[in-house]
C-alpha cells in the first residue's frame, strides 16, 4: 500500500475502492482518539492486538462502492461513485 495506494475491500455483497493513508500505531498519543472508542467496542481485542508493534491504523478515503443485487433470477450491480 505505500507504493500503490489503491485498495479494494469486499465485505458481503459490497465491493468498495479507494485510496489508503497510513496514520500510524493504534495506540500512539495521536490515535488516542481511535484507541478510546476501539477499547469501548472491543475491549478484548483492543488489549490483546492494539499493543503489538506491528500493528498500523489506515484510513481510506472511499473513491467507489459497488453492490451485487439479484432482481429475480438477473444479477444486478448497483454503483455509488464518489
Amino acid at each position: 500500500m505505500r507504493a500503490n495506494p489503491n485498495v479494494a475491500m469486499s465485505v458481503g455483497t459490497y465491493e468498495i475502492e479507494g485510496v489508503a493513508e497510513f496514520i500510524g500505531h493504534p495506540m500512539s498519543k495521536a490515535n488516542h482518539f481511535f484507541f478510546k472508542q476501539y477499547k469501548a467496542k472491543h475491549p478484548s481485542h483492543a488489549g490483546r492486538w492494539s499493543p503489538l508493534p506491528n500493528q498500523v491504523l489506515v484510513k481510506v478515503e472511499i473513491t467507489l462502492v459497488r453492490q451485487w443485487r439479484y432482481i429475480g433470477d438477473k444479477p444486478m450491480i448497483a454503483q455509488f461513485k464518489n
